[in-house]
């Protein structure tokens, strides 16, 4: 059973795949292999790690991340 983490990034490389299967199809079915949704799911969760690393950084070093807003 997955954990609730787990199951979101299934389900978001799912819709992304979906997605770039849509805008530019299967590429010869690779993109229905397994090994293809694995790939995602790391792209995924190497996404959020950094996103929560920033978000770390500027709550604990505010002045080291310029404001762009």
């Amino acid at each position: 059973m997955k954990t609730p983490y787990e199951q979101s990034v299934y389900d978001r490389a799912t819709r992304k795949i979906q997605r770039i299967i849509a805008r530019e199809g299967t590429a010869d079915g690779q993109r229905l292999q397994p090994w293809y949704l694995a790939e995602i799911e790391d792209e995924i969760r190497q996404a959020d790690k950094i996103s929560a690393l920033t978000v770390l950084a500027n709550q604990s070093e505010p002045e080291l991340l310029p404001d762009v807003s």
